[in-house]
């Protein structure tokens, strides 16, 4: 394997970025095993405890984990776009919780990010992707919690997600997502409010099935809307 590398390796934290910029390039895949330290200490021309520095750095960045054993050592980390939204989510908690994020910035983002990604949605759908939702959506049917609600509306949603087949967006949506179930989950929702969020989600299950792109994108703004004004416990 051949490394990139770069003139000056001094100290543990340029260690790391270089083994990061392996990765990025292609040199180093995701879930593989990295040389021996030995080995990689001599391939980037630094002291094996130099080195154990770096790693250390990548462990604590969750980029690469450490193994025991005979069949052990340091392994690139294959993360899923479900781990990827759980950092990100622990991220925008704390961000929102710090006053550094406003809700008004969530409800923007998922203006720009979700309504779009519902045009997508009915572009790309496949057959699959439509049981996946008309799936989800049975059980919303009948109004039985809050919790109920919430639960079967965050599993729609990631399905739409899948739908769009952009893994970009499938994160995003599914972070906005996840991120308005917390907030939701402390604003319940009314049986008035059930039923309106209920037939706006069976139209935009309608929409994307028909492919009609702009009404998907209409009907998202309104689905982000209800959200938006649901602790006035008001949805027109």
């Amino acid at each position: 394997m051949k490394l990139i590398t770069k003139n000056l390796l001094s100290i543990p934290e340029q260690i790391a970025e270089i083994i990061k910029e392996n990765i990025i390039a292609g040199n180093l895949k995701l879930g593989e095993r990295l040389p021996s330290e030995n080995e990689l200490a001599e391939q980037l021309g630094v002291s094996r405890t130099t080195l154990r520095e770096a790693l250390d750095i990548l462990e604590s960045q969750q980029i690469i984990y450490r193994k025991q054993g005979k069949q052990g050592g340091s392994f690139i980390t294959k993360h899923t776009t479900d781990d990827v939204v759980k950092y990100l989510l622990n991220y925008l908690a704390l961000s929102v919780g710090l006053n550094s994020i406003s809700l008004e910035n969530i409800y923007e983002m998922r203006m720009i990010i979700e309504v779009k990604g519902c045009g997508l949605a009915a572009l790309r759908r496949t057959e699959e992707d439509l049981v996946a939702m008309e799936k989800a959506l049975l059980p919303l049917k009948e109004f039985h919690s809050p919790y109920h609600f919430h639960h079967n509306d965050i599993i729609f949603h990631k399905a739409l997600a899948q739908a769009t087949h952009n893994e970009l967006m499938i994160i995003y949506m599914g972070l906005f997502a996840k991120y308005q179930e917390v907030i939701a989950f402390n604003t319940g929702v009314s049986k008035e409010m059930h039923r309106k969020l209920v037939k706006n989600l069976q139209d935009i299950f309608q929409a994307i099935k028909d492919q009609n792109q702009a009404k998907a994108e209409e009907l998202m703004v309104d689905h982000i809307n209800c959200f938006r004004v649901m602790p006035k416990g008001v949805c027109t």
